[in-house]
């Protein structure tokens, strides 16, 4: 969700977050300009997370899951992967 506060100055400052976490900040003269900044920022987050919710998740067995992790440590040594 973003933020619009009023600075002394009479101009609007607008902060947002888009899906990744990174911050946008701008200035605007007027509030609607500041609320459309940030309606197109949070669209873009939005569209993002439904089109990434439609995965469908399986749940793995734990013996595979276990096997998985230990084939991407294949960069470790012998001595090193009986620890895991």
């Amino acid at each position: 969700m973003g933020t619009i506060k009023k600075t002394k100055a009479g101009t609007y400052f607008a902060t947002a977050y888009d899906y990744t976490g990174k911050r946008f900040r701008k200035t605007f003269d007027k509030k609607v300009q500041a609320q459309n900044f940030i309606q197109t920022i949070e669209s873009k987050k939005y569209d993002h997370i439904t089109e990434n919710s439609t995965t469908i998740f399986t749940q793995a067995t734990f013996e595979a899951a276990i096997t998985n992790f230990i084939l991407t440590k294949n960069h470790l040594r012998a001595k090193t992967l009986q620890r895991y």
